[in-house]
């Protein structure tokens, strides 16, 4: 993020393990996306993805929410 000059609040991660994607992003302050797992389920997360293809439209969602 800083060689971006983007700051937490900024920044969106994706991820599809609930401590280490999901928990740790959100601790410091970013935006987490869960990418659906039939292992895990999160219920922390920003938003929630099937596949990748869906990243852009949640990503406006969330954008239009702030």
């Amino acid at each position: 993020m800083a060689n971006l000059g983007v700051s937490p609040g900024e920044a969106i991660y994706i991820g599809d393990h609930p401590k280490n994607d999901i928990q740790a992003p959100k601790a410091i302050g970013m935006k987490a996306i869960w990418k659906k797992d039939e292992h895990w389920s999160c219920l922390d997360a920003d938003g929630e993805i099937d596949g990748l293809s869906e990243v852009t439209g949640l990503v406006r969602r969330l954008n239009t929410e702030d």
